[in-house]
């Protein structure tokens, strides 16, 4: 997401990004499926991140409406609980705003 497509959709966010700094450490962790880190923390599963998303998305029930997501990961999930048709509203809580900086 562009910085001016955040200041305009979530003000509030794009406002904190500042302060979660610059220098952040990125980089891909080894494993059979290569998985992101940021600052030494790995954002998904580097065995089945597919398998780990379904695992969690089927404890928001089948027909809910509405689901909240704490923390980004890689979007695996989010792009999972997406693509209920019956899903009206998705909520992501982003945990560490230097995911979205840069």
């Amino acid at each position: 997401m562009s910085r001016e497509l955040l200041e305009r959709r979530f003000p509030a966010l794009a406002a904190r990004v500042p302060a979660a700094g610059e220098d952040a450490r990125v980089a891909w962790s080894a494993g059979p499926v290569p998985a992101l880190t940021l600052d030494g923390v790995q954002l998904e599963s580097r065995f089945d991140a597919r398998a780990e998303a379904e695992l969690q998305a089927r404890l928001v029930p089948a027909g809910s409406r509405r689901a909240t997501v704490y923390g980004t990961a890689q979007g695996t999930l989010v792009r999972l609980l997406l693509e209920r048709a019956e899903l009206v509203s998705l909520r992501v809580v982003v945990l560490n705003a230097r995911l979205l900086a840069g």
